[in-house]
């Protein structure tokens, strides 16, 4: 086969197309046969690319296959460059489970198997619970016009805030300080002490007090004392017993408490039943059964299921109490109550009294700890004692104690003004021997009723939506 003329191969190349993929990485030539009895050849080809600036990465063996076959008229790729490679962002590995498992799951009758509630995965101390793995610079491509294609490197994550964990030099290990429950919120790493029970606890032990969480995963005995700062979760069955808890109890078999038994919680009280329970809880009071309990509460309080029962005993709660069942066919007496204005004014002077101390014992330590500091800036004080630091923890837990109790107050302030809103549903039946009670003004269940809601219109209590 005879060679083109230059003037042949000016045409050729000028009638060729190429095509572009990838960012200019991939190139596809497309191009009309030669003129009859004449051949391209890859020399021909080659200039041809290298006019329409494909330079780099040229297939030769693409180029001989496609003169070979014939491969006109079509696209064929003919050249391939260097992708870019962008860097890839910092990223964190968390070696503990960032899925918060305790609530307790809703089963198919309404009910709540309060059994899934309250487990926790402890991270011990010494242990690697969270690495940090910092952005790649990325890696620099060329296109098939020989530009290079500047890679976009990756970028930082901020260092996780947080307590109860060692940070390695590097700023990339993140190692426990303490055994406990680690917790990560968006950017916020904490690990809280935790204490956990694998047995029941009985006589032997009587009493056991912590600063953190405390998950017993057997049994509570009769007569036993258990108090934390933070939540207390019971996986057994518990006897007259009492608990005190800063913040919430989960009881996932209840308690049976024989009149003796008493929780308080500074958050929410939960457990499948409560029978002759005294509860003082700040939040919510959760169950599937209350028989003959004293329940006081800030929160509403929910008997859930289709059989869920409130009989018998006295309940002081927010702005909702809901039941499927209130009383029973023997007419137990039940008193229920919502917006007691004399139980939350007490609480509001308490909690006033209480704010109004913590405050002056901040501004002594406030001065005192100023004048610490200025004597070391001075140089007349070189090292801090022990009880220049047990003021500082203190100053620090009261200022903490300080937003709780006006969040309470902020609480209570409001649930004071909520009569015109509050109610109480029995989502089945309503049974004589019910009293309800909303700011004072009383309501006396003398028929079944059946689907009912109570609450407060125009200063008078009435039944709304019922059947008798």
């Amino acid at each position: 086969m005879a060679a083109l003329t230059q003037e042949e191969l000016q045409i050729a190349m000028e009638s060729a197309v190429i095509y572009l993929e990838e960012n200019g990485v991939k190139a596809y030539l497309n191009i009309f046969p030669p003129p009859k009895g004449k051949e391209y050849t890859v020399k021909d080809i080659t200039w041809i690319l290298k006019q329409k600036r494909v330079v780099f990465g040229v297939d030769t063996q693409a180029i001989k296959n496609m003169i070979a076959n014939k491969e006109y008229r079509q696209q064929v790729h003919i050249a391939t460059g260097f992708p870019r490679e962008d860097g890839k962002d910092g990223y964190f590995e968390y070696y503990f489970d960032t899925v918060d498992e305790s609530k307790p799951k809703v089963l198919e009758d309404g009910s709540v198997d309060y059994h899934t509630a309250g487990k926790v995965k402890v991270v011990e101390a010494g242990e690697v619970i969270a690495r940090y793995f910092p952005p790649t610079k990325g890696k620099n491509g060329f296109s098939v016009a020989g530009e290079q294609l500047m890679a976009k490197p990756g970028k930082e994550q901020r260092t996780l805030r947080g307590r109860g964990f060692y940070l390695s030099e590097d700023k990339c290990v993140y190692t426990a300080a303490v055994t406990g429950k680690a917790v990560i919120t968006g950017n916020v790493l904490n690990v809280k002490n935790i204490l956990e029970i694998d047995g029941m606890i009985d006589y032997l032990l009587k009493d056991l007090v912590f600063d953190g969480d405390i998950i017993v995963r057997g049994d509570v005995m009769q007569g036993i004392t258990i108090k934390a700062t933070g939540s207390v979760t019971i996986c057994g069955t518990v006897e007259p017993s009492t608990i005190e808890a800063g913040k919430d109890v989960i009881l996932q078999s209840g308690m049976q408490g024989s009149g003796k038994g008493s929780i308080r919680s500074g958050g929410n009280v939960s457990g499948k039943f409560f029978e002759q329970v005294n509860i003082i809880a700040e939040g919510n009071v959760n169950a599937n059964y209350i028989l003959n309990c004293d329940i006081k509460c800030n929160g509403n309080v929910e008997v859930a299921g289709n059989k869920g029962a409130i009989i018998g005993g006295k309940i002081v709660a927010g702005d909702k109490i809901v039941a499927s069942i209130i009383g029973n066919r023997n007419e137990a007496k039940t008193v229920l109550s919502l917006v007691d204005i004399d139980y939350i004014e007490s609480q509001i002077e308490e909690a006033e009294e209480t704010l109004n101390n913590d405050l002056k014992r901040v501004d002594e330590l406030t001065l005192e700890l100023r004048e610490l500091a200025m004597a070391q800036s001075l140089g007349t004080v070189k090292e801090v004692k022990d009880s220049d630091r047990k003021k500082i923890s203190e100053k620090i837990r009261l200022t903490n104690e300080l937003s709780l109790l006006q969040q309470k107050l902020d609480r209570l302030r409001t649930l004071r003004l909520a009569g015109a809103t509050a109610s109480f549903s029995a989502k089945s039946k309503m049974y004589p021997g019910t009293v309800l009670i909303i700011e004072g003004s009383r309501f006396h269940c003398t028929t079944q009723m059946t689907f009912v809601t109570v609450k407060k219109i125009d200063g008078i209590m009435g039944a709304l939506s019922c059947i008798v």
